[in-house]
C-alpha cells in the first residue's frame, strides 16, 4: 500500500500594523504590530496591511514623505505619499468665512485690511497651507478655474448681503506669498469697519482677517542694515509706520497703531527693541525696551527722555513685521 504524505502548508498572510497619526494633518506619530490604545482626541488609529509599516520601521523609507490620508473613492484612511502640488479646488459648496482674532502664524491665509486707504493685503503662509493639505511642500499650482480663491465683501456674517467682490490672482498669492488689491472709493466712504464679513470659496481649512490704523504696503528702504530694520525720519506723523517716535521737551512720545489682536507679533518676545545710535551703526548710545504689549494696547506712550538723545539718531531694530518713524514737528493725525 502506498503511502501518500499530505503537507498542509500554511497560508501567508501579511501581518497587521497599526497607525496612530494626527486627524487634522494625516502626520504619522507611531507605527505598532500592536493594538494601540493610548491616542489622544486629535488622534486617530488606522489599521492596516501595507507593508510600507516595516520600511518604515526599518528606516528604509522616511515617514515624513508620507501621510494618512482619506481616500474619497475607497471611502477610508490609507497611507500615500504626499505629493508637491497644489490644485486648487474647493472643499465643499459653503463659503468659508475669514475670522477676526486668530493668529495669522496659524492661519492659511490671512487678509490685512488698512483703514487708512482701503487696500487690503492677502498673505498666504505656505507652511500651513502644506501642512493642512498634506502636501510635502509647494513646488506646483493646478488652477483650472478662475475666482476659486475671490474675495467677497459683505454685510458681517451674512454672505447674502454682498458689498464687492475683490478678485484675487491665485498665482500671485502663492508663488510671491502675498497680493494687494484695493477696496472701491464708494465702499470706503460708506464702510462700517465694524459691520462687514470677508467670505470666499473653501480652498483652504483655515482664514483670519484683521484691521490696521496703518498702510499694509510697507515702503521699500535699501538702506536697511543687514537683518536690521531702520526706522525713518520725517517731519510729521505718518500712517506708513505702526510706531511714531516724537521728543516733546524732556519726554519721548510714543504713538502706536497697533490693535491687541496685533500682539501676535511679539509672539516669543516681550518687548521691542531700538537701539540709538548717533548717525552711524558703531556709535551705540542706548537701547529703548518697549513693552509689546504696551504698544498693542495704548495709543500713546510717555516715557522719560533719556539724558543724551541725538539730534540725528539712527534707530535700529530686530523686526521686519513693524514699521517705526521718527518725527520731529507736531502731530497732526
Amino acid at each position: 500500500m502506498n503511502s501518500e504524505t499530505i503537507t498542509d502548508t500554511q497560508s501567508r498572510t501579511s501581518p497587521t500594523w497599526w497607525v496612530r497619526f494626527v486627524k487634522q494633518t494625516g502626520k504619522i506619530r507611531s507605527i505598532s504590530p500592536s493594538i494601540i490604545n493610548d491616542f489622544t482626541d486629535d488622534e486617530s488609529i488606522l489599521e492596516t496591511d501595507n507593508q510600507i509599516c516595516l520600511d518604515f520601521i526599518r528606516n528604509k523609507i522616511s515617514k515624513r514623505k508620507f501621510a494618512v490620508l482619506w481616500d474619497p473613492f475607497e471611502n477610508n484612511w490609507k497611507i500615500d505619499k504626499k505629493s508637491d502640488t497644489l490644485v486648487i479646488k474647493t472643499r465643499h459648496n459653503k463659503l468659508e468665512q475669514f475670522y477676526d482674532g486668530k493668529d495669522p502664524t496659524t492661519t492659511d491665509v490671512h487678509a490685512t485690511i488698512s483703514k487708512v486707504n482701503g487696500e487690503l493685503k492677502l498673505t498666504a503662509n505656505l507652511e500651513q497651507i502644506a501642512k493642512h493639505l498634506h502636501l510635502s511642500k509647494i513646488q506646483n499650482i493646478v488652477n483650472n478655474t478662475e475666482g476659486l480663491i475671490d474675495l467677497y465683501l459683505t454685510k458681517k456674517n451674512d454672505p447674502d448681503y454682498l458689498i464687492q467682490i475683490l478678485s484675487i490672482d491665485p498665482e500671485e498669492l502663492l508663488l510671491q506669498g502675498s497680493t494687494i488689491v484695493n477696496l472701491d472709493k464708494s465702499v470706503m466712504e460708506r464702510t462700517d469697519w465694524n459691520n462687514i464679513s470677508i467670505y470666499t470659496k473653501p480652498v483652504f481649512l483655515y482664514y483670519s482677517m484683521e484691521f490696521i490704523e496703518s498702510t499694509v504696503v510697507p515702503e521699500k528702504d535699501d538702506t536697511n542694515i543687514g537683518q536690521l530694520s531702520k526706522a525713518k525720519q520725517s517731519e510729521k506723523f505718518t500712517r506708513n509706520a505702526e510706531i511714531n517716535i516724537h521728543i516733546l521737551n524732556d519726554t519721548l512720545e510714543i504713538y502706536s497703531s497697533l490693535s491687541r489682536q496685533q500682539s501676535y507679533m511679539f509672539k516669543g518676545k516681550k518687548f521691542l527693541k531700538l537701539h540709538i545710535c548717533e548717525k552711524e551703526i558703531d556709535r551705540y548710545v542706548y537701547t529703548l525696551d518697549l513693552l509689546g504689549l504696551d504698544l498693542c494696547t495704548s495709543n500713546c506712550i510717555i516715557i522719560k527722555k533719556p539724558d543724551y538723545w541725538p539730534l540725528q539718531p539712527l534707530i535700529t531694530y530686530k523686526d521686519s513685521k513693524i514699521r517705526v518713524n521718527h518725527y520731529l514737528g507736531e502731530k497732526n493725525d
